[in-house]
């Protein structure tokens, strides 16, 4: 089994206002004090 966090790729797509740059990697450090040992934290979109 394994466990991947996808919030920081997939799950800000969604969201009204975007996150800076800093905001996204406060985020992503605080994922990863869980333990949690994948984090995807990009992908390349269309902004339509």
């Amino acid at each position: 089994v394994s466990i991947v966090e996808v919030g920081p790729r997939d799950g800000l797509q969604n969201e009204k206002q975007a996150l800076s740059a800093e905001q996204k990697i406060e985020l992503i450090q605080l994922l990863s004090k869980t333990g949690l040992n994948r984090i995807e934290a990009g992908s390349f979109v269309s902004p339509k």
